[in-house]
């Protein structure tokens, strides 16, 4: 997951400059749910 995470944020800032953006916002659920084990996460998937 943290990969993820990480390529993903890295692609996103880099477009965000390439746009001219100055702010970016960056949210993520891995904090609310944890490693997920890449199970699907829907509602009756518990928090931790």
């Amino acid at each position: 997951m943290g990969w993820v995470n990480v390529e993903g944020t890295r692609a996103v800032m880099e477009v965000a400059q390439e746009l001219g953006a100055s702010k970016v916002v960056y949210c993520s659920i891995v904090d609310i749910y944890g490693d997920t084990q890449a199970k699907v996460i829907d509602k009756t998937f518990g928090r931790t």
